[in-house]
């Protein structure tokens, strides 16, 4: 491993040591064990980018934990859960479009908010009323493949509540080489209609072979692919990859263009949802002559929406 050593003026291999810091956020001294690189020559210490990185981390999990935060990763795996974007959860939560995206990229939440995101995350029955109140904030697209999440969500909690014997006899009778239409089956097909599933046959599997959970899970698969919502729900998330990447050419063309754009500028071109305005805004981005006039282009088509 090298790094710069500006004593000896010259690269260096050097060592790594863990070590106990401290940092001040906000007023309070969070303690943290992060780490330090030393020259192998002169011994003294070194920056390493790539251990100020590892450090910051651990000063944020730090901080996190101290104040019992949210992390990054539970954010992320709200999103995983629920089938939902970042900025429709905002949406929902009556939050600025950008807020998750920020809390995503590092950004600290304050206590309410956190408060309210862990209770998202362990309560799909909060989530459900958090949808249904306000459903009419987000796109019909949405608002069904999140249904279909939580709806998964409070069966995965009533299988964690029951016991794993009782789930290993259902697995007993499901899929357990034979052609009979086992309970569970009877089950998920009296209920798929409900939500727009076909459920297929199931193949012979043995319970031997194959856990309660992959069983589980191998079900929904199913049930998910031969849903009527399926290939619409491919086509809208092909739809927001190409506005997603039409957003950053803009955005990118300016910033080629004139060095910097404004923090305003970005935000509204990243909350631009009509592909036709993105497309005529990349085609003007090209031309313009300043990031004024492209400025003034997109006052005017905030006055039309």
């Amino acid at each position: 491993m090298l790094g710069f050593c500006e004593k000896c003026r010259d690269m260096v291999e050097y060592y790594v040591r863990e070590k106990v810091m401290t940092k001040n956020i906000k007023g309070k001294e969070v303690n943290y064990k992060g780490k330090v690189a030393y020259c192998d020559e002169c011994k003294s210490e070194i920056f390493v980018a790539e251990i100020r990185d590892y450090n910051l981390m651990k000063l944020d999990e730090a901080f996190r934990e101290e104040e019992d935060l949210i992390t990054v990763s539970e954010i992320e795996l709200i999103l995983e859960k629920y089938d939902i974007g970042k900025r429709p959860l905002s949406l929902l939560l009556g939050w600025g479009e950008l807020t998750l995206t920020r809390y995503l990229d590092g950004d600290i939440p304050t206590k309410q908010y956190s408060d309210t995101l862990k209770e998202i995350l362990n309560n799909p029955y909060y989530m459900k009323e958090l949808l249904e109140k306000n459903k009419g904030k987000i796109k019909d697209i949405a608002y069904r493949k999140t249904s279909v999440a939580i709806a998964d969500a409070k069966a995965d909690g009533l299988f964690n509540i029951d016991s794993i014997n009782k789930i290993d006899n259902i697995v007993k009778y499901l899929l357990v080489n034979s052609s009979d239409i086992t309970p569970l089956q009877q089950q998920a097909q009296s209920q798929a209609p409900l939500l727009g599933y076909q459920v297929p046959s199931q193949p012979s599997m043995s319970s031997d072979r194959y856990s309660s959970t992959l069983i589980q899970k191998y079900v929904r698969r199913e049930m998910l692919m031969n849903s009527p919502l399926f290939e619409e729900w491919v086509s809208e998330e092909r739809k927001e990859a190409v506005r997603d990447t039409n957003k950053k050419r803009i955005i990118e063309t300016l910033e080629l263009k004139f060095d910097f754009i404004s923090k305003n500028t970005r935000e509204y071109i990243e909350s631009i949802e009509d592909d036709n305005i993105i497309n005529r805004l990349f085609e003007k981005a090209i031309k313009t002559v300043s990031v004024e006039d492209f400025e003034k282009l997109l006052e005017k088509v905030k006055n039309l929406q």
